[in-house]
């Protein structure tokens, strides 16, 4: 099997849930699989796949068309760092919840409408993000994001942000006064120097936590 360098199936057969290539050297997936892997084809059809791993698959450049996939529940496409679209396909699968793309390095399009994805977990930040309605968790930890936009302030349903380490972050946005629903918020580490105003009017805010902030020189006066 030279495609693989290490593949993982549970359980085998037509009752296939989850497939896993973990650290693969991918260039195609799923609909050029070599002739003896043909079975895998036809267990792909049939709805079940509920986990597609991806993880460090670092050749892999286009995601396939999930449509069919319609019990989908969590994608990892973390260090799958040729990677450089993400399948619009993946917007349609109301039954994700968990769609990893940490360290896609050469991620450069994101999908516009993904409203049913409850936590995201990525590297660089799409420009759409503002997009995702259902967002419940949003990780950028160890991120070289440098600045957040204005419309992460449309994250109604957000409730915890992970900006750890974040070193090159200074500035977050007014807007994120607009993350009505945001119970954690995680800054430790970042070179943040100011914590807006608006953090204050965040009701449900339990959890500030700032430790490591070396560059922070004050905190609102109404938190």
């Amino acid at each position: 099997m030279k495609y693989f360098s290490a593949l993982k199936i549970h359980p085998s057969g037509s009752s296939l849930r989850i497939l896993a290539f973990p650290t693969a050297d991918l260039g195609i997936l799923v609909s050029t699989f070599p002739p003896c892997l043909g079975f895998l084809r036809c267990c792909l059809v049939k709805n079940k796949l509920v986990v597609l791993n991806l993880y460090n698959c670092y050749n892999l450049t286009p995601i396939p068309d999930l449509s069919g996939h319609k019990s989908l529940e969590k994608v990892i496409l973390e260090l799958c760092t040729s990677l450089k679209t993400v399948h619009k396909s993946i917007g349609s699968l109301d039954t994700l919840g968990h769609l990893n793309l940490r360290e896609c390095s050469s991620l450069v399009e994101f999908l516009s409408d993904v409203a049913g994805v409850k936590r995201l977990v990525l590297k660089g930040l799409p420009k759409s993000i503002g997009k995702l309605s259902s967002l419940g968790e949003f990780s950028l930890l160890g991120s070289a994001l440098e600045e957040l936009p204005h419309s992460i302030g449309f994250l109604g349903n957000l409730e915890t942000l992970n900006l750890m380490w974040c070193e090159s972050l200074i500035v977050i946005p007014d807007s994120i006064g607009n993350l009505k629903s945001l119970s954690k918020l995680l800054l430790n580490g970042s070179s943040i120097e100011v914590i807006p105003a608006s953090v204050g009017s965040l009701c449900y805010l339990k959890d500030l936590s700032v430790g490591d902030c070396k560059r922070l020189h004050r905190l609102p006066v109404a938190i």
